[in-house]
């Protein structure tokens, strides 16, 4: 028997829920947890999965 792992994206919601509504103000605390990267590759949405 197979799993089936599924997850949902919410950096949006838990970017709100601590007072960030821009990506700038996101981007310090991103700093802070050793994240380097470019912007786009840092929050690039993950495809959906598939259906089987």
């Amino acid at each position: 028997m197979s799993r089936q792992i599924t997850y949902r994206w919410r950096l949006r919601e838990l970017m709100a829920a601590r007072g960030m509504f821009t990506v700038p103000e996101l981007m310090p605390h991103l700093a802070e947890r050793a994240c380097p990267g470019p912007l786009p590759r840092v929050l690039r949405r993950p495809a959906p999965a598939r259906p089987q």
